[in-house]
């Protein structure tokens, strides 16, 4: 599962069927402790979050800004500025809530703070929060492709596995290169 982002639609070896829709896969969700690749199809709201948690947070002004500053953010390289607002949790945590729901919040990855055209700091994003939990997920892929959610279950590989797939993925991408 470590090969796969939040929001990737390359490389999950999924395709339609014969009557089903032509959207693409994307990955929605991982399921670390069970070995399970969550994906749903299009546009599909399992990719949504209006929250997030993030943490190793630095401020520009050493200071958190004040509730007071209307924030703009980013999660992603060349989006959009994103209104949002900030709860300080415990442990040096944030919580971020945004005015519209944001498509494919990555663990890992970089959160970006503003106000106008300044940037006051970032921090690193946790995890997504999702209000609402995904009732039943398809296990298999439903035949009719209905913008169901589907679970990729993978066997448990052993260290020596794991090494030869990491070999694998690194041939397959240097000769994309």
């Amino acid at each position: 599962l470590m090969y796969y982002t939040i929001g990737q639609r390359q490389g999950l070896g999924i395709g339609g069927t014969k009557e089903g829709s032509e959207e693409p896969w994307y990955v929605a969700d991982k399921d670390l402790e069970n070995n399970v690749l969550i994906v749903a199809q299009g546009d599909h709201p399992s990719l949504y979050a209006s929250s997030l948690e993030c943490s190793q947070l630095h401020w520009i002004s050493d200071q958190l800004p004040s509730s007071d500053t209307i924030l703009r953010c980013k999660i992603r390289y060349r989006q959009q500025d994103q209104t949002c607002s900030i709860t300080e949790l415990s442990d040096g945590k944030l919580r971020v809530d945004f005015d519209e729901p944001q498509r494919a919040i990555t663990p890992g990855q970089s959160i970006a703070f503003y106000h106008d055209d300044i940037c006051l700091g970032g921090g690193i994003i946790n995890t997504a929060i999702i209000e609402k939990a995904i009732q039943s997920a398809n296990i298999g892929v439903n035949p009719n492709n209905n913008g169901e959610v589907i679970k990729l279950f993978f066997p448990p590989m052993t260290v020596k596995q794991r090494q030869e797939t990491a070999k694998q993925a690194k041939v397959m991408t240097d000769n994309a290169k």
